[in-house]
Parts: structure tokens; sequence; C-alpha cells
């Protein structure tokens, strides 16, 4: 499975319930997709402006788990919103 996570400065905007993060809800969503399918194995891809393999395709979920849990957007600066590129990841997906 593959999961392609946004890392961008647009993921600090507290707009989930509660005053989340965009970015706790994608920590969220990947920890359900591996208690969902234990038996799979897992990459992340992350982008903002670039796209960056994060974790190599793998079973390994018990190690997965602390990565994806330390995510956090990239350091940005002011003009990092306007130079997103949600289609970064798709050479890497690839």
């Amino acid at each position: 499975m593959f999961i392609v996570v946004d890392r961008s400065a647009d993921m600090r905007v507290e707009d989930l319930a509660g005053d989340r993060e965009r970015m706790a809800g994608a920590r969220d969503d990947i920890s359900a997709l591996i208690d969902r399918y234990p038996d799979a194995r897992f990459a992340v891809i992350a982008f903002a402006s670039r796209p960056s393999l994060d974790w190599p395709l793998s079973a390994d979920t018990w190690s997965l788990r602390p990565v994806t849990s330390a995510m956090t957007p990239y350091a940005s600066t002011p003009d990092a919103v306007v130079q997103t590129n949600v289609g970064a990841a798709g050479n890497v997906l690839r």
C-alpha cells in the first residue's frame, strides 16, 4: 500500500475537530490503515514542493508506527504554500 502524505505548511492548519492539526488527522488515518491491513506492505511518500520517500515498501509495521507518529509538516518559508506541488509524488509513486 502506497501512502502519499502532504507535509506542506497547510498541514499545520488546525481545522479538525477539537482544533487538531491536519497532520494529526493524517497520522490517525495511517495508523487506521495499518490496523485494518496488518499483513500489507506499506510505503510512505511525502511531498511539499518536492517528493520524498519517507518509508520504503516494507511489511515492518512495527517500525513504521513510530515513524508516522513523529511525522510533522516540513519547516516552511512564507511562500511555501504557493510552492506546494500536489503532483510532486507522482514520479516516486510510478
